[in-house]
């Protein structure tokens, strides 16, 4: 696990849902998923959305994104999960399965670097 990572409490679960990067040589970057109970012991689920040596029998996700917002009370349930995917920003219904958002504009600038770019979601705004 490096240090790119989000968790939240889903309270409608009583769920931990952590998001986190893992690199590995010789296969590179990938996005996993975890859970837990109490924060502390974590499970990593077999999803099914990402084969990895011939197996989809994995916590792999499509995301490599940096901070992760749920609003939980959003009324577009397919955006309850927010995320900075790349240079854009990337939405989710599940915190699974991860789409541009629309009207999603890029990042200027090289984002390809070791530096965390934060974002914050305003449920007043």
């Amino acid at each position: 696990m490096d240090m790119y990572g989000s968790a939240v409490y889903d309270e409608a679960e009583s769920t931990f849902k952590l998001w986190y990067t893992r690199y590995s040589v010789p296969f590179g970057t990938s996005g996993c998923y975890a859970t837990s109970p109490d924060g502390i012991n974590w499970r990593k689920p077999a999803l099914g959305l990402v084969d990895f040596q011939g197996s989809k029998a994995n916590n792999l996700i499509h995301w490599l994104g940096m901070g992760m917002i749920h609003s939980p009370n959003n009324p577009n349930a397919n955006a309850r999960y927010k995320a900075r995917g790349g240079k854009s920003a990337v939405v989710s219904a599940d915190g699974l399965t991860w789409k541009t958002r629309d009207g999603s504009a890029d990042i200027p600038g090289d984002v390809a670097s070791d530096c965390v770019i934060p974002f914050c979601y305003d449920e007043l705004s």
